[in-house]
């Protein structure tokens, strides 16, 4: 039996320089690259029209896999304001963005802020653990994501607070996870280790597009190239054994 599929409402989509395009859906986080022999497929099942498919397979599947081609009758608006709206108003759980530091080792061009404070004080530190502390009698889940600045500059706070975490989750039965977004310029495996120690395993790092494009882009303080560093980090995480996303 064949089932209609549509494009989702949430497809991202760009052409790279040697005809390949690139995909990401904003709903799923997927992301693909659509290499040039598969291009014409692609293109042809993410017509706005949608597609008829019986057994799906190769690169169509895969789209399907990723929610970048959905079956025509999900009403995907609906899912994503009800999902939304669940996520703002739970009272089950709790979601913190911390930021260990507001300085950072970069200056994007296109960047806004000041790095005006260093690391986050001690007073505000305990307060942050008080705080959870009172959260955790009335949750089941908590999660933190780590931001900045450059967290990764302030190690120390973030492995204080994780400790804490963690030993409050423990006794009160309340499932912990983090996430960072970082340059990934301070990424190296043994960091990776430390954080996923911590249980940090989600990690958002960006490229802004090819070398030159990006070390034109995100300098280092000192006026310095981080394009080589960055992928030489993501390269040697790739090639080691350790779990993270």
């Amino acid at each position: 039996m064949k089932t209609k599929y549509v494009p989702s409402r949430f497809n991202v989509k760009a052409r790279g320089d040697a005809g390949e395009f690139l995909i990401t859906n904003l709903y799923t986080g997927a992301f693909g690259l659509v290499s040039n022999e598969n291009v014409e497929i692609a293109n042809r099942v993410l017509r706005k029209t949608g597609v008829e498919i019986e057994n799906p397979e190769g690169v169509i599947a895969d789209l399907i896999e990723g929610g970048f081609l959905i079956e025509e009758n999900i009403d995907e608006f609906n899912r994503a304001t009800y999902l939304h709206g669940t996520g703002i108003h739970r009272t089950d759980s709790l979601f913190l963005t911390i930021m260990p530091t507001e300085q950072c080792n970069f200056r994007c061009i296109y960047c806004y802020e000041s790095f005006l404070r260093g690391s986050m004080p001690l007073e505000l530190r305990k307060g942050v653990i008080k705080f959870v502390e009172k959260k955790a009698k009335l949750i089941d889940d908590f999660f933190v994501d780590w931001f900045g600045g450059e967290p990764l500059l302030a190690f120390d706070v973030i492995e204080e607070l994780s400790k804490a975490f963690l030993n409050i989750c423990d006794s009160n039965n309340v499932k912990y996870g983090a996430a960072m977004t970082t340059n990934g310029y301070n990424l190296t495996v043994d960091t990776m280790k430390k954080c996923l120690f911590y249980n940090i395993k989600g990690f958002q790092i960006t490229i802004d597009g090819n070398l030159k494009q990006h070390n034109e882009r995100r300098i280092l303080r000192d006026g310095g190239n981080t394009f080589e560093v960055i992928f030489k980090n993501l390269r040697d995480l790739h090639n080691s054994d350790l779990d993270f996303n």
